[in-house]
């Protein structure tokens, strides 16, 4: 029924843009309305060499999810190499998909942040996608960063003398909740999402054979940077100014041995906009 509300939708604005279009069968509304809005005109060499080149991304946060937002920034993606070590098979991926967000005020952490012991606050992050072709937005992923994923590392850096530090998020051991939909916490106590689209779209990566020995698998923030500093006008505690992020998959084997970190297998450029069928835009 939801993708039939969608298909209603595409075409109920093809037919309201372009009255004298016929009905067709089996026709592909979303895909039409954005061919027309070229206006018959080949996508540019630019399109083709950056499948991304007409999506941009806005980046919120806030401390807790009925808070208020204290950053949201528009990126563009970018991309960068990474080498994985996985049951033995070395893969290497030269287009990993990443934003860089740099924001236009810094942001103060929470007291709970910076002082000692546990903090009930997360910096819960929404990251939503912008289409330019016929400027629609659809919600692309939403994440949860507990403190405990830079606790240690913040606890020496903020004394850097040159007052700017970036830390790479823990979110191996401390999961982010990466996905869409409701939160809920598993069987082992762990804070999960409902549903995480894109697995279905990084499985194809896998080397032939390997399906059979994998028994869990997870979306999850990898690597994620927080980019921190000490702003003397602002006081002695470090603010947030930035992130780096990119999307992985944890692989659990049956042999009991689990991808590292490092080891997350990369969701890509070339394999975002798939990902885009999945998505609700309005």
């Amino acid at each position: 029924a939801e993708v039939e509300n969608r298909r209603v939708l595409w075409r109920t604005l093809c037919l309201q843009r372009w009255p004298d279009l016929g009905e067709g069968l089996a026709v592909d509304w979303r895909r039409r309305y954005r061919v027309l809005s070229r206006d018959g005109q080949p996508l540019s060499q630019e399109k083709v060499e950056d499948p991304l080149a007409d999506f941009s991304f806005v980046v919120q946060g806030r401390w807790g999810a009925d808070a208020p937002v204290v950053f949201s920034t528009v990126v563009r993606a970018g991309r960068y190499s990474a080498n994985v070590s996985m049951h033995g098979n070395e893969l290497e991926f030269r287009d990993a998909f990443q934003l860089e967000a740099a924001f236009s005020a810094p942001v103060p952490l929470p007291a709970s942040w910076t002082a000692s012991g546990p903090s009930a606050d997360r910096l819960d992050v929404s990251i939503l996608v912008r289409s330019r072709t016929d400027d629609t937005v659809a919600h692309l992923i939403c994440f949860s960063v507990d403190k405990r994923t830079i606790a240690a590392p913040l606890a020496g850096a903020r004394n850097d003398p040159s007052g700017r530090f970036s830390i790479v998020a823990d979110t191996f051991n401390f999961p982010t909740a990466a996905g869409c939909g409701g939160l809920f916490t598993d069987g082992e106590g762990k804070r999960r999402r409902t549903q995480a689209p894109w697995l279905t779209n990084m499985i194809d990566t896998f080397p032939a054979g390997l399906e059979e020995l994998i028994t869990g698998v997870r979306l999850e923030v990898s690597p994620l940077m927080l980019h921190l500093a000490v702003e003397p006008q602002l006081g002695p505690e470090p603010h947030l100014r930035g992130m780096r992020l990119g999307f992985g998959m944890i692989v659990e084997f049956a042999d009991g041995v689990m991808q590292t970190l490092d080891g997350a297998l990369p969701l890509c450029v070339k394999d975002v906009p798939a990902t885009f069928e999945h998505l609700d835009w309005v």
